[in-house]
């Protein structure tokens, strides 16, 4: 009896731990499957979500892309070249359809109104070369992440400028210590850029060295031209620097990016003239 006991005991101990590897197999043949299931759903949860964010992110990208182009953009000034209307740190408004619509990609432009005498406008360089839609898109992208404060060193070129229109097709004029003056097609006088433009704004005339005269060039004079068809005169405000029209000529329609509308930072400046 004994020994039918012990082989009892013997078959007893001999089949737990089959029988528990069978559960356990059985187990993680139900577990696996589950596990499997659980890692996809992330998985899917994780990647609908990552194409939700993508989707707004694209969504706000092309909003800020159609304001930027038609509406309103915001613009910094980086150089002396207007003051003391307008200094370094000083931040602008540019509406870009102010005189013209372009299109996107082809850049086809519809004029339905041209620039006046006195506006501030924002000016493509005639030495600027032609941006494909696709670079247009990424600096825009740059532009976006870095709220537009990308330092002038860090980009490629500075195609744009920031003057003011003084004369417009058909007019004449002549410079004469640095303050323009033009005689419009069909007149008989010649008037100073403020009568004809109505505006009250000043230039700064002051840093030349003694004795400089009108023959050198920024002697603040220069002979009277006539503009032809299409053809605007634009200088900055401060005569002393000579990056505008008495040195790169006349510009035509196309080359006007916009037109300034206000400044928005330093509060304490007054409105744009």
């Amino acid at each position: 009896m004994r020994a039918g006991m012990a082989r009892y005991r013997t078959r007893k101990c001999s089949g737990t731990p089959s029988s528990s590897i069978g559960r356990s197999a059985a187990w993680e043949a139900y577990v696996k499957p589950m596990k499997r299931l659980e890692s996809y759903q992330a998985a899917r949860y994780r990647r609908q979500r990552f194409l939700k964010y993508l989707r707004w992110f694209v969504l706000v990208l092309v909003v800020y892309e159609i304001l930027t182009i038609y509406a309103a953009k915001a613009l910094v000034v980086r150089s002396t070249a207007m003051e003391p209307t307008l200094r370094p740190g000083d931040h602008l408004v540019v509406f870009p359809s102010a005189y013209s619509f372009d299109t996107v990609i082809t850049k086809d432009q519809f004029a339905y109104r041209t620039p006046q005498r006195g506006d501030l406008v924002l000016v493509r360089l005639p030495s600027a070369h032609a941006r494909s839609w696709i670079e247009r898109a990424g600096w825009s992208i740059i532009d976006f992440f870095t709220l537009n404060k990308l330092p002038s060193s860090l980009r490629l070129s500075s195609d744009a400028v920031i003057k003011r229109v003084v004369a417009l097709p058909g007019d004449s004029l002549f410079m004469e210590n640095f303050i323009i003056k033009v005689r419009q097609q069909g007149s008989e006088h010649f008037l100073t850029e403020y009568e004809l433009s109505g505006r009250s704004y000043d230039i700064n005339t002051q840093g030349l060295p003694e004795g400089w005269h009108s023959g050198l060039p920024l002697s603040g004079f220069f002979e009277e031209r006539q503009l032809g068809p299409d053809e605007y005169f634009i200088v900055g405000d401060n005569r002393l620097s000579y990056s505008d029209s008495r040195l790169f000529g006349p510009v035509s329609s196309k080359a006007f990016l916009g037109k300034l509308g206000f400044r928005y930072w330093p509060f304490n400046k007054k409105n744009l003239e």
